[in-house]
């Protein structure tokens, strides 16, 4: 459908975008940029957690937690069935610094993956939001 094509288009600007080296900060904006346009206008045509998660990661890469969490919260409401808009908005809180909040959130992921299939990543996060929270024991028993 156009929408998946638009999207698709969009993921790769937002993956060209957070996958260039900072010293190319013109190539990474502007790839950031068509991302959004990209997002945005996929959500013009039919709007889906697709394109919201898309956009909140965009903003993410813009050091935006704010419309991040805007967006994955409309992603969540329009597929509640997976776990990728709470990894966003666990990813939001973490950079608001809402650590708790962001713990909370990394923990539901694990559960919705069932524990052992769950990306590295989420255990990274509750390590780190331990580690921020001043609790080291358990962030080191996040870790392992």
């Amino acid at each position: 459908s156009r929408v998946d094509t638009v999207t698709a288009l969009a993921a790769y600007h937002l993956a060209v975008g957070t996958g260039t080296p900072s010293a190319d900060f013109a190539s990474r904006s502007g790839n950031l940029k068509q991302a959004h346009a990209l997002y945005t206008r996929a959500l013009q045509i039919k709007p889906t957690a697709d394109s919201h998660c898309g956009l909140g990661y965009v903003a993410l890469a813009q050091g935006e937690a704010l419309p991040a969490v805007r967006h994955f919260n409309a992603a969540a409401e329009l597929d509640a069935a997976t776990a990728v808009p709470m990894l966003g908005l666990a990813t939001a809180f973490f950079h608001e610094g809402r650590y708790k909040k962001a713990l909370d959130k990394f923990r539901d992921v694990l559960r919705a993956f069932g524990g052992s299939k769950c990306p590295p990543g989420v255990r990274l996060g509750i390590a780190l939001c331990h580690e921020r929270l001043g609790e080291v024991e358990r962030a080191c028993e996040a870790a392992e």
